[in-house]
């Protein structure tokens, strides 16, 4: 059977993502642009190509959806390509917000995400809109990078040196608007002392997928990377062992 849904992002972050899905379901197949990353400090008209290119791939290549798991690619594809591409492509930023409406008495919410997103104001914006509640954010494309290298000590130092404005602010949430943030989910709980509701990126995408989209089905779910060293099998093995059984393939696209 052909492969229904890819997920996509920039590197390591949408494996998050990719873990709740196949949960769910089958034959779901990632893809790991690493050969591009970090897509966050990249220049617009230079997304706009990678996304594009990757999205034109997939959907003429047997997918029926292309999940955005990036919140730089979702918000690039949202300002430039949607008029395309229409009802094939879902992105990530719209549900991620929405998970403010799991949490109760809202006033303050703090954001962290890569230097594209913040300055783009798209979060913001939205929350202040919809909700009416004030935001105060972190851009921090160098904390992308840590995540993925996965430095322990550089995150918890990056963590406690940046972080403690939201503290000073009093936030009463904080959405992690990059996919790999939530690979620190833990070490950023522990700095909150568990006192912080954190919502992470995708996981309410998640849920809208499960009623809307998924289905049972025979087949295979397969991790693909555009740049595959063997050093970054070993990371996702190390990061996620529960992939131990997942055959790891490069795509040269």
């Amino acid at each position: 059977m052909k492969p229904k849904i890819v997920v996509i992002d920039s590197g390591l972050g949408g494996l998050t993502i990719f873990k709740q899905l196949i949960a769910q379901t089958s034959n779901i197949h990632f893809v790991a642009d690493n050969k591009h990353f970090p897509y966050g400090t990249k220049k617009t008209s230079e997304l706009v190509n990678i996304i594009d290119r990757l999205i034109h791939y997939f959907l003429n290549n047997q997918y029926d959806k292309v999940v955005l798991a990036c919140n730089t690619a979702s918000l690039i594809y949202d300002k430039y390509l949607r008029y395309k591409y229409k009802n094939e492509v879902i992105t990530i930023i719209d549900s991620t917000i929405a998970e403010i409406e799991n949490i109760y008495n809202l006033s303050h919410v703090g954001i962290i995400a890569t230097n594209k997103v913040i300055e783009s104001n798209i979060y913001q914006d939205y929350i202040k809109r919809k909700y009416q509640i004030r935001t105060t954010t972190i851009a921090c494309s160098e904390l992308v990078n840590l995540c993925e290298n996965y430095d322990k000590l550089k995150i918890n130092a990056f963590i406690k040196q940046h972080f403690s404005i939201f503290k000073e602010n009093k936030i009463d949430a904080l959405i992690l608007a990059c996919t790999h943030f939530n690979i620190i989910e833990k070490e950023i709980d522990r700095f909150f002392k568990h006192e912080v509701p954190l919502i992470c990126s995708g996981y309410g995408l998640s849920k809208q997928l499960k009623l809307s989209y998924l289905c049972f089905m025979c087949g295979r779910n397969q991790i693909f990377l555009t740049n595959n060293h063997k050093n970054y099998v070993e990371k996702i093995r190390y990061l996620f062992p529960e992939f131990k059984n997942i055959k790891i393939k490069s795509l040269n696209i």
